[in-house]
């Protein structure tokens, strides 16, 4: 009677290895943060702008890229500084899966095709800055769904630009870290 009990535990357990290691059972969610190569600046006349490949800079990534299913969310963490002395900053932040090009202004990121407004909803004062954390920053977020979409690709280029009034901004790190971060969840398996 002793041996039946402790069999089937033991009959489960090797069953479920063999599984793991056949490569079955391999899917599931998975998050990976990814710093930013550099800080962003912009300012009213000059866009900001900042590529971001996943597989180059995740190794979680690039071993899943060929079996997700589906982006879950994003988060970002990073501090964003009004440079500007004498005005408000309001400005917007842009995802787009393709480069808009060198040079490119406010109106050519906006209307550059499959470019989604990604962050707004902030300002500051002259000289101000707010860091915004992973927890805060999905009051910052919109147009998600597009975002998650474009995620998907896994390169992507981020434009900050100005909402039509002067305008000098440096998205940078919090604290002890250097640039701002993203933190993606995405399922895959």
């Amino acid at each position: 009677m002793r041996m039946t009990t402790i069999r089937r535990p033991l009959t489960a357990l090797v069953a479920v290895a063999a599984l793991l290691v056949a490569g079955c059972i391999l899917s599931g969610q998975f998050v990976i943060v990814i710093p930013f190569a550099d800080d962003i600046e912009a300012t009213d006349s000059n866009v900001g702008s900042l590529e971001i490949n996943l597989a180059n800079v995740s190794k979680t990534w690039e071993e899943h890229a060929d079996d997700i299913q589906n982006i879950v969310d994003l988060k970002f963490e990073c501090k964003v500084t009004n440079n500007h002395g004498d005005s408000t900053a309001a400005g917007e932040v842009w995802i787009s899966p393709t480069s808009v090009g060198s040079n490119p202004d406010a109106d050519d990121v906006r209307s550059h095709e499959g470019a989604v407004l990604f962050l707004s909803g902030f300002e500051l004062a002259p000289g101000a800055d707010i860091s915004i954390t992973f927890k805060k920053s999905a009051d910052y977020i919109t147009n998600l769904e597009s975002v998650l979409d474009i995620i998907e690709g896994g390169v992507f280029h981020v434009y900050g630009i100005a909402n039509n009034r002067e305008f000098n901004i440096t998205i940078s790190g919090i604290g002890d870290r250097l640039h701002g971060r993203i933190m993606v969840t995405f399922s895959a398996g």
